[in-house]
């Protein structure tokens, strides 16, 4: 029997502000892996489209990502794209620079690039197969588009991973977190989510998640360099509004915001320098007034916190958390810990291990939990094979091949057999972050289209709903389902609103057989899977005709599309990026 063959798995927290790969190493240890070009932990998610690269040499890079980059937009901030992931989104938004026009996915796709070009760098071994997180409440297309960038770079993307279940892996929590009931507060650098999990001995299951795309510690930053702009606008003289709109002076305060605020974590007060317009200036600041100038973001922030709980308490009654997970660079910040202590009490359990690199710890765990239950998956296949066994899973053999097998991938991995048994066993319950339904009629107002949604946000993974409906007209020849993606919460009752045309993600037609009255049932349903997969089918339950249809978000490239973004990525990242120089 020949023994399967795994490809070592990367996690990537693909960050707004901060990107890092991590990986389980030879020691069986989630770590994080040093950017080569800086030797790094963090790479800062930006790049610089540089006008004075040799277009000729295909070897040398257009672009330049990390540092550098951060830095240079100080001088020219037209030429840097920075915190794209808060546009993820968006399907208007573009980055412009050289006549040429790009989108998130595309500049995502220049980070993760340079992310497993210099990991390959720094470990010695190609980078090319990767986990990457997203926020908990990215919809479908967010996820998608993510896995796009993952493939524009040339990656191969087994998967995307919620932030808060990285975590919970990152923190360790297992069966002696049973029946505890855990609150992860992931404050990122330009995006903010709030879970509340629940934890057994075998599963990590999402009860509610909220989150922010516009939230996050760049807002900060802002507050604070806002905050300077307007003690030098009127030592100038001049208007707020006009002084912003300098991009070099701009760039130049959030960079020194961003630095001071760092050392708030730990001073009590510092300052900043700055030159300006043949000026000087010397930049104060304290913990406290930097709290109270940023005090209405952490509001923002309590308030999603309180409609997450809203939704955990309507699913489960007398709920309370017993753990708060702190995740995410920002929430380094003492204002964080002081305000959900003052929420939750001062005897709120709270940790806080490597909060800027949680999440992708987390992922490396869960790639490095995905290399073995692919091993065991083939190891299945193969044995199936060889002894005529009707197998797909490990349960499906026998007791002695069950044994085998799980100590042949013990050995393969470094660990114990009992080991293994717990890393296939958990599962992960995450929850819908959007809501999906059909479009219909409402007898007596045939001018005017409705939506009803058949799965609603927050509702557990494989998420479903169904609903029947009736034909229109006599003789009517079919139908035509139209499936919509939406963020409402329509309540139990699913209630009815005005269908919105921008909503669409694909329609499907059911062809009946001419004969039915009016008002003949035909049933519709929805089912949302954990690929992000969205599956409309419709049933005319007369005569048993059936139609099916599999959707993903609008927006996406299409293959031809995709190659020719592939095409501009080796343009602008230099042919040579993936390899080990």
């Amino acid at each position: 029997m020949n023994t399967p063959v795994t490809r070592k798995i990367f996690g990537i927290d693909l960050g707004t502000t901060y990107s890092c790969v991590s990986c389980i190493n030879e020691y069986g240890v989630p770590t994080t892996i040093k950017d080569h070009a800086s030797g790094e932990l963090l790479t800062p998610s930006v790049v610089y489209f540089d006008p004075d690269a040799d277009a000729s040499n295909p070897e040398e890079s257009a672009t330049i990502v990390g540092s550098y980059a951060k830095e240079i937009a100080k001088i020219a901030p037209d030429r840097v794209a920075k915190v794209v992931k808060r546009h993820m989104h968006d399907q208007d938004w573009h980055f412009e620079v050289d006549g040429k026009k790009y989108d998130p996915a595309f500049i995502s796709a220049r980070i993760l690039r340079h992310l497993a070009s210099e990991a390959s760098k720094s470990i010695g071994e190609t980078v090319s197969d990767v986990v990457i997180t997203v926020p908990a409440y990215f919809g479908t297309y967010e996820r998608e588009r993510t896995i796009e960038a993952g493939k524009i770079a040339g990656l191969v993307v087994h998967g995307v991973l919620p932030e808060p279940m990285a975590a919970a892996l990152h923190y360790g929590l297992d069966e002696t977190d049973t029946g505890k009931t855990v609150l992860v507060f992931d404050l990122g650098g330009g995006t903010f989510d709030v879970t509340v999990m629940a934890f057994s001995a075998r599963s990590k299951e999402s009860l509610a998640t909220k989150g922010d795309h516009d939230l996050g510690g760049f807002l900060w930053d802002t507050a604070l360099a806002r905050y300077w702009a307007e003690q030098i606008a009127e030592k100038q003289n001049v208007d707020l509004a006009s002084l912003w709109k300098d991009g070099q002076l701009r760039e130049s305060l959030m960079l020194e915001a961003e630095k001071v605020k760092k050392s708030l974590t730990s001073a009590g007060a510092t300052k900043a320098m700055l030159g300006h317009d043949g000026q000087n200036y010397t930049l104060p600041m304290d913990r406290r007034t930097f709290d109270s100038i940023t005090e209405h973001l952490l509001s923002r922030c309590e308030l999603l916190v309180d409609q997450a709980l809203e939704v955990a308490r309507n699913k489960r009654s007398g709920l309370s958390i017993d753990t708060v997970l702190l995740v995410g660079g920002s929430t380094l910040m003492p204002q964080v810990r002081e305000r959900l202590l003052r929420k939750f009490g001062a005897d709120m359990p709270m940790r806080q291990t490597e909060p800027h690199l949680a999440v992708s710890l987390g992922a490396a765990n869960y790639a490095y939990q995905m290399q073995i239950k692919a091993y065991l998956k083939e190891m299945v296949e193969l044995t199936a094979d060889r002894n005529g066994y009707s197998a797909t899973t490990l349960e499906d053999l026998p007791a002695a091949e069950q044994s085998r097998i799980l100590a042949e991938t013990a050995v393969q991995f470094g660990r114990a057999a009992d080991a293994i048994s717990d890393i296939i066993a958990p599962t992960f319950v995450d929850v819908s972050p959007r809501s999906f339904g059909v479009k219909h009629l409402i007898s007596g107002r045939k001018d005017e289209m409705f939506t009803t949604n058949l799965v609603k946000v927050q509702q557990p993974m494989p998420a479903s709903g169904n609903k029947v409906f009736g034909t229109v007209h006599d003789k009517q020849a079919s139908v035509r389902i139209v499936c919509v993606e939406n963020e409402r919460d329509l309540g139990v009752d699913d209630e009815a609103v005005p269908f919105d045309p921008d909503e669409v993600i694909g329609e499907v037609e059911l062809r009946l057989n001419g004969t039915l009255p009016a008002n003949a049932p035909v049933e519709m349903s929805i089912d949302f899977d954990a690929t992000g997969r969205v599956r409309v089918r419709g049933k005319d339950l007369t005569h048993g005709n059936e139609i099916q249809g599999e959707f993903t978000s609008k927006g996406l490239r299409t293959p031809d599309e995709l190659r020719a973004a592939q095409g501009e990525m080796n343009r602008l990242a230099g042919s040579s990026l993936m390899g080990i120089e």
